[in-house]
């Protein structure tokens, strides 16, 4: 029996978006490997890492 494993993203930000991407591109690789993507967020809503967020970082200091 092949024992796939769980994988946990810490936070959705961009590099956990990115990192999500590439997972999912190289998928026929990882399949037999990999079970449950399970991603964690304290915020309601995935994509804005802190240095684009309005409510952490003022305007002068937002990256982009």
């Amino acid at each position: 029996m092949n024992r796939r494993e769980h994988l946990a993203i810490v936070g959705s930000g961009p590099s956990a978006i990115y990192l999500l991407k590439h997972l999912l591109d190289e998928m026929d690789l990882l399949r037999e490997h990999l079970g449950k993507i399970h991603i964690f967020e304290k915020n309601g809503f995935a994509g804005m890492g802190m240095p684009y967020n309005p409510r952490t970082t003022d305007r002068y200091n937002m990256a982009n």
